[in-house]
């Protein structure tokens, strides 16, 4: 009787050894593999929920640390039932950034400040400066007529300019390749830059018909004329942009920019539940990294002017008396480019926690609706005795429809400051071409303009602060 209490009680205390280890744990208690977190003392265990059909540790494994190492090939549902996320006191969306694999944002609004620079463009000859200098011509040195180039177009430097810059998302769904997908709009612009250049004279141009100014042989020999030695692209025989005391340039820019596009974005990795020291359990996003993809209608409207003004003011002595008469020349320059068309690009971005960075680029085909007016108009020629050109006032509207295109590439950075605001900041790199800009439709002809230059080029720099707000 004796013996068999004694194998009674032994086998008694194997079943109960046997039955703690294989205790379940409470429900949702998994970690991310390699965390090694301690636990405070088990809470009590709340009612049986679908938790408790998670696989059981080894009884023998982490007992020591009080650890639960969740296995590699689970993977909790991107779906938790209500009464699971309830169990943990667990939302469906990550506590530090307000998303996660279950909770892609619905609405965000990102506003912010671009700050573009508008490059130069071609250089072409607007003013020029004569003087009569001395040269050697291989055996004696003699007086020369020589004009440089002392006015261009590239002489009109624009700084950089701020801009607002808006982006309205919203989340459509989730499509068959449990992908995001979500529709945006996109405006930045309000641009504009403004620059100019002037010269001045720095001699008088004393001419006679045996001097080497230009046109002087129109004059007898007792006439003289006193006037300013700038010159213009336009023959010395048109009054008013030549023989000038200054000459002066403006060059002004506006941009803005319309996007409307479907962004196809993959879904985050699964969350993770982290337990924390003190017992409590919480959802957290995983890093990633994603590539994202969009398409859409873009618009561009860059509008210009460039206007080249002269003035002069002539003495001319015609062999008795002295007449005093002012000239001047004007040659305004508005262009317009109107583009639409369609975009496509791509970025690809990495998550470390509460910071993303990044790069995009995109490109663009666009149909260009363009045109330019050109305004000539000359003042103060009918009394210049050098002019062969009689004043004139001409206008000129040509128009086109030709194809341009962007490249545009830059790297991109966003920092989360609280679960929906987000700061941004970016830097980009646009190319485009197939422009009609006003500067590059001088012809210097006393005629209406009729030809449009569509060769136009820009390289513009861009940087974007902005801030995020999603719900």
């Amino acid at each position: 009787m004796r013996r068999t209490s004694i194998c009674l009680a032994v086998v008694a205390v194997l079943l109960v050894n046997t039955a703690r280890g294989q205790m379940p744990l409470p429900s949702g208690e998994y970690i991310l593999p390699g965390s090694q977190p301690t636990l405070s003392p088990t809470p009590p265990a709340p009612p049986q929920t679908q938790a408790d059909l998670v696989p059981q540790p080894d009884p023998m494994a982490g007992a020591a640390e009080n650890v639960w190492s969740q296995p590699q090939e689970y993977i909790p549902s991107p779906t938790p039932e209500p009464a699971l996320r309830e169990a943990n006191g667990l939302g469906p969306c990550c506590e530090r950034t307000g998303e996660g694999y279950c909770c892609p944002r619905d609405w965000y609004f990102v506003q912010g400040i671009r700050v573009m620079n508008h490059p130069k463009p071609r250089g072409v000859s607007i003013g020029q400066r004569g003087a009569i200098v001395e040269a050697y011509n291989g055996i004696t040195y003699v007086d020369v007529y020589r004009q440089n180039t002392n006015l261009n177009t590239r002489c009109a430097v624009f700084e950089p300019s701020g801009g607002y810059e808006g982006t309205v998302g919203h989340y459509l769904g989730r499509d068959s390749d449990n992908r995001d997908q979500y529709i945006e709009f996109t405006y930045y612009g309000l641009h504009a830059w403004q620059g100019g250049a002037v010269t001045v004279a720095d001699e008088d141009a004393i001419a006679q018909s045996t001097t080497l100014w230009p046109n002087s042989d129109r004059l007898s020999g007792s006439e003289a004329l006193l006037s300013g030695n700038l010159f213009s692209a336009f023959n010395a025989g048109v009054g008013g942009f030549n023989r000038a005391d200054r000459q002066e340039i403006n060059y002004a820019s506006e941009w803005n920019n319309f996007e409307l596009n479907l962004r196809i974005a993959p879904r985050d990795r699964r969350d993770r539940l982290i337990l924390e020291p003190s017992g409590r359990w919480r959802r957290e996003g995983q890093d990633n990294c994603r590539v994202s993809w969009l398409g859409g209608v873009r618009g561009i409207s860059l509008d210009e002017n460039f206007r080249f003004y002269s003035t002069g003011h002539h003495l001319f002595f015609n062999g008795a008396t002295v007449e005093e008469y002012d000239v001047s020349g004007l040659y305004d320059v508005r262009s317009r480019n109107d583009m639409i068309g369609l975009q496509f690009g791509a970025e690809v971005t990495k998550r470390y926690g509460l910071a993303t960075c990044g790069m995009r680029a995109k490109g663009a085909v666009f149909v260009n609706f363009a045109d330019h007016f050109s305004h000539i108009r000359t003042l103060g020629a009918n009394s210049d005795p050098l002019c062969t050109v009689a004043d004139f006032d001409v206008e000129g509207l040509p128009r086109s429809r030709n194809v341009a295109g962007l490249a545009e590439f830059g790297f991109l950075a966003s920092y989360q400051l609280r679960p929906n605001i987000v700061a941004h900041a970016a830097y980009d790199l646009m190319w485009i071409s197939g422009l009609v800009l006003a500067p590059e439709q001088i012809q210097a002809q006393p005629i209406a303009p009729t030809a449009i230059n569509t060769g136009g080029t820009l390289l513009m720099q861009s940087v974007t602060l902005g801030l995020e707000i999603n719900w």
